[in-house]
């Protein structure tokens, strides 16, 4: 090789040497070619073992109905929909807060944190808000299907006072 004539090191030379001949004593097959894995038959069929290993599907689509995200996304819509009809009234604090234009906000109480929108067209109209504010919002769930995101969108935003008025 190359390097053993600039460096006159034969130790890679032998090792390439001894590398060749277990190639040809241990993967040469009969017709000549070169097998493709050391041990790979077993039971004498050449791949068996591998063929047999491969992950087998564990989902059996014909079990439960199928569907594509766009068609889950859409369910969620018309449940959440249904189930909403009217808008319902949610408490808690604010978490995060981000006016640009829109109002954004998460509210969290009872353990759980909600992510809640006003459009630009009424949330003029609120006061202005802080992270700690303690507040009282109606509106309605919504599924923004692009992100797939749960939205609780604000109709109506007040801010809920303590007992001294502040």
């Amino acid at each position: 090789s190359k390097y053993c004539k600039i460096n006159k090191d034969y130790y890679y030379k032998e090792k390439l040497s001894q590398t060749i001949e277990f190639l040809n004593k241990e993967f040469l097959n009969k017709e000549g070619f070169l097998g493709s894995a050391y041990d790979a038959d077993s039971d004498g069929e050449e791949g068996s073992d591998f063929l047999n290993n491969i992950h087998q599907p564990t989902i059996q689509p014909n079990d439960k109905p199928t569907y594509n995200v766009g068609q889950v996304i859409l369910l969620l819509q018309q449940r959440i929909a249904k189930k909403f009809a009217d808008s319902v009234i949610v408490t808690g604090e604010v978490t995060e807060y981000s006016d640009r234009g829109h109002l954004y906000l998460s509210l969290q109480s009872g353990g759980a944190i909600l992510n809640m929108v006003a459009w630009r067209s009424i949330a003029s109209r609120f006061p202005k808000l802080k992270t700690g504010d303690t507040v009282m919002v109606e509106g309605r769930p919504e599924i923004y299907a692009k992100a797939g995101r749960l939205n609780f969108i604000i109709r109506k935003l007040d801010v809920k006072l303590d007992k001294l008025g502040r």
